[in-house]
């Protein structure tokens, strides 16, 4: 299976933003495996047992992403995420780790990003998991953990908190332009429902006042001067169309032969 097919995992059935959001969030999952399969290449170089077996349970918990989506639990699919990347970092830098790699400033992306994947209507979800970030990253912050499960140089932590910087801007930056695409999309899914409008309203205009219609033939002139059949000029004016008949008054005056509506009274 390719990352098309991973990305596309649950998007059956759905269809605009569904689709995307459906895809996003299988995107944010397949890179949290990467990543954290990543991770446990360093673990087992570093003969770090506790961190490799741990390392791999949350690899499980980020690929559960897919399931869920593939079950269609779609909210269930995005808390779920969320719930496994917040437990993951506070895990890195509480146990496995210190604060000086800068791990935990990885929380700052959560509310965005949660604002960026959820339904406006998923408010209490998207409050939660911003509360909780943001508690859990002071808590990382402030609090003093014991001894971490691996010791890193002075250096590496210095290399591993300003890359924890940067790939937060980069998610930041991610985050602002996909929120710029949708309100761009919005915009657009808005003027052209405008123009749909006013085309509309012109042409519900066109048969509004007074209609110059002949005595005798009936035909309508139209803002140009010609003189247009009823019926072409309602068809090309609306959505309606014609079917033609014989009322009785013409079939008595045209076919009095026939008696097209005295049989029919008769039967």
């Amino acid at each position: 299976m390719g990352l098309r097919d991973l990305i596309n995992i649950g998007t059956d059935g759905l269809q605009g933003k569904e689709v995307s959001t459906v895809r996003l969030v299988n995107l944010l999952a397949s890179i949290t495996v990467f990543v954290s399969m990543m991770y446990l290449v360093f673990y087992i170089t570093a003969s770090a047992w506790v961190a490799i077996f741990f390392n791999y349970a949350v690899t499980v918990c980020y690929g559960l992403t897919f399931l869920l989506n593939h079950q269609q639990r779609y909210r269930s699919a995005k808390f779920w995420l969320f719930c496994v990347y917040m437990a993951h970092l506070f895990v890195l830098t509480a146990f496995v780790f210190t604060k000086d790699t800068g791990f935990h400033y990885y929380y700052l992306a959560v509310p965005p990003s949660v604002f960026l994947v959820f339904e406006y209507k998923n408010i209490t979800d998207k409050l939660f998991l911003s509360l909780i970030s943001i508690f859990l990253f002071y808590v990382c912050e402030i609090h003093v953990f014991p001894e971490p499960n691996i010791m890193l140089s002075e250096t590496v932590n210095q290399v591993l908190f300003l890359s924890s910087i940067f790939a937060f801007f980069i998610g930041i930056l991610f985050v602002i332009i996909m929120f710029t695409y949708e309100i761009r999309k919005n915009e657009t899914a808005r003027e052209e429902l405008i123009v749909q409008l006013k085309n509309a309203l012109n042409e519900i205009k066109q048969l509004r006042g007074i209609l110059p219609i002949c005595a005798h033939c009936k035909k309508i002139r139209d803002d140009k001067g010609y003189w247009n059949q009823i019926e072409s000029y309602i068809e090309n004016h609306t959505e309606a169309e014609f079917s033609h008949g014989i009322c009785p008054g013409c079939a008595e005056k045209f076919y009095p032969d026939l008696d097209l509506y005295d049989s029919r009274k008769a039967g």
